[in-house]
């Protein structure tokens, strides 16, 4: 743990933890099966819990798209633990003000993120928060609502910038991501979209956005009854043109 760099570089760090979180419970479940009385997740939340900075409610010193981007792949590790996030306030007040702010996004995730990792708070607030738990969830979202229609709208605007002519967009500002996860997806330098940034940004911001303020009923379909029938209809098409 000592070797994760979670000041300043808390998204991958965060990641990395993540990614092994089964393979943390599934230990766990053997230790105690063994009759040990440590767990290596309450381990691991003890080390964040020993890292994290009151002002920003996350990892980093600075509320910015970076700091917040590494709450969202940490927070988990809470609601694995069920534990409580130690300053749920500040790190609300962080994504509210990476969603509001005029810092470029140097990827399409950074404003999708903000959102998700608001409502990650929120999830953690009402199922491991306690007593008032919901009450301080209700406070953080009434605070969200009351800026909600700038923000919103500032979302759209951020998001357009990763738009190409065709329509999909892209993960950087000007070209797909050439990796994912480490590995590689793309050439780089390659100034076109791609299905991860398409998907976000014409879908997945809205779902989180809505999520997030409580109303996800609303959520646009992405498809229609008519999609469907053309779908079905090139299906036929191609079946009929090989039989």
């Amino acid at each position: 743990l000592d070797s994760l760099d979670m000041a300043n570089r808390s998204y991958h760090c965060g990641n990395m933890l993540v990614t092994q979180l089964s393979q943390i419970t599934q230990r766990d479940k053997e230790l105690s099966a063994a009759g040990e009385s440590y767990s290596l997740l309450q381990i691991c939340v003890d080390w964040l819990d020993e890292r994290i900075h009151p002002e920003t409610g996350h990892w980093h010193s600075k509320a910015d798209y970076y700091g917040v981007n590494g709450f969202l792949k940490t927070h988990s590790m809470y609601n694995a633990a069920g534990r409580p996030i130690p300053y749920p306030e500040a790190a609300a007040q962080s994504t509210i003000d990476a969603i509001a702010s005029a810092e470029p996004m140097t990827a399409v995730v950074d404003v999708f993120n903000a959102w998700w990792a608001f409502a990650g708070i929120s999830y953690n607030l009402r199922h491991f928060g306690g007593e008032g738990g919901n009450a301080r969830a209700d406070a953080i979202l009434k605070q969200l609502h009351l800026g909600a229609p700038a923000a919103i709208r500032g979302s759209k605007e951020k998001i357009a910038r990763f738009k190409k002519a065709d329509g999909s967009f892209s993960y950087l500002p000007t070209m797909s991501s050439p990796t994912s996860m480490d590995m590689p997806v793309a050439v780089y330098g390659t100034n076109e979209g791609d299905v991860n940034a398409t998907g976000i940004s014409i879908n997945g911001v809205i779902r989180k956005i809505l999520v997030t303020l409580g109303l996800d009923d609303l959520t646009p379909p992405v498809f229609s009854r008519d999609d469907a029938q053309r779908y079905q209809t090139l299906i036929s098409k191609k079946i009929n043109s090989t039989s």
